[in-house]
């Protein structure tokens, strides 16, 4: 018994075979496919893959490097805050004084967040 695939059937009965081979993959995954894969469509399936991680590995490494701007972003607030606070401070007479209100206004700052 021969397939439809078969280059002896006329155009018209091939088309029908293939079209009957593709409502049969939508009815149920036992009959999705009788006939194996070709090469080609194996292929494509294998870079589709490869592609898809390929995006999401740019993905990440986007995400990675926007955390590594914020992060520089945040310690450059971080310091000037400190080196702000550090020259009002200085400013005192004594540096007792200095440091006692610098630890306190720190303190203060830490509780009201």
């Amino acid at each position: 018994m021969t397939l439809y695939g078969d280059s002896r059937h006329p155009t018209k009965a091939r088309q029908g075979f293939w079209r009957m081979q593709a409502w049969l993959v939508t009815l149920s995954p036992a009959a999705a496919r009788p006939l194996p894969l070709p090469f080609f469509e194996k292929r494509q399936i294998i870079y589709g893959k490869k592609s898809k991680i390929v995006k999401i590995y740019k993905h990440n490494k986007n995400i990675e490097n926007k955390l590594k701007y914020f992060e520089k972003c945040v310690d450059k607030c971080t310091s000037m805050y400190y080196i702000r606070l550090n020259k009002r401070e200085t400013e005192q007479p004594n540096k007792e004084g200095w440091e006692r209100s610098t630890k306190e206004s720190i303190e203060r700052e830490v509780q009201s967040t």
